[in-house]
């Protein structure tokens, strides 16, 4: 708080937590196909992969919009 960053700090963080989540969703579905088979219920693991879209989005969000200022 008490150093001024600038403006790119933000955003490289922010490139970083998206490619972080785009691998994050790569992973579980990599695992989900993996580990499952078809009879299987899996809702456990497609939440999983839910909540990394979501935070993918979120991360996209924030990129573009600090992108903007």
């Amino acid at each position: 708080v008490f150093f001024s960053f600038g403006k790119i700090i933000p955003i490289i963080f922010s490139i970083h937590r998206t490619v972080l989540f785009s691998g994050y969703i790569i992973y579980d579905t990599s695992n989900l196909l993996k580990t499952h088979s078809h009879d299987d219920n899996s809702w456990a693991s497609l939440g999983v992969i839910y909540m990394d879209i979501i935070n993918l989005f979120l991360q996209l969000l924030e990129l573009f919009g600090s992108s903007g200022e």
